[in-house]
């Protein structure tokens, strides 16, 4: 019994932490600023659109080797 309830204690806790974790507490003129990037988002530079090339081509090669 001191198991089990030792082991949904520990869940309980683990589900607490990651709660308090995901929350993201901004002010309001950086909330402003992360919806104004939302709605205009800045045109990708150089090197965003060779990241997105690289991981493209890792997925297509991931995949390859899965089947």
């Amino acid at each position: 019994m001191y198991f089990s309830a030792h082991n949904n204690f520990d869940r309980i806790r683990a589900n607490q932490i990651l709660e308090t974790e995901r929350t993201i507490f901004l002010s309001e003129r950086d909330a402003q600023t992360v919806f104004d990037l939302l709605e205009n988002p800045p045109t990708p530079n150089q090197q965003l659109l060779v990241a997105v090339d690289r991981h493209r081509a890792f997925i297509r090669e991931h995949n390859r080797t899965a089947e």
